[in-house]
């Protein structure tokens, strides 16, 4: 399916990529908002590593959902 200039509708899913952010010194999950690892103390900062980068796991797209509805036969705009 073509792409064309983005006016920022999310259908492609592109704004709801999520980034795995881990503490170096311990490697429990970054806690949004927060200064500092709530299991081993250090501070966040520079003192993250970056993970995989995806979709939250169960999201999909608007393509992908609308290809799943044509293989069903239906034809309809989400």
């Amino acid at each position: 399916m073509p792409c064309y200039p983005c006016n920022h509708c999310n259908k492609c899913g592109i704004f709801s990529l999520k980034l795995e952010l881990t503490c170096s010194s311990c490697g429990e999950p970054v806690k949004p908002g927060a200064a500092a690892c709530p299991s081993c103390h250090e501070p966040y900062l520079h003192n993250m590593r970056r993970g995989a980068i995806g979709k939250p796991q169960g999201a999909s797209d608007y393509y992908t959902a609308q290809e799943a509805l044509r293989a069903n036969g239906e034809s309809r705009a989400l």
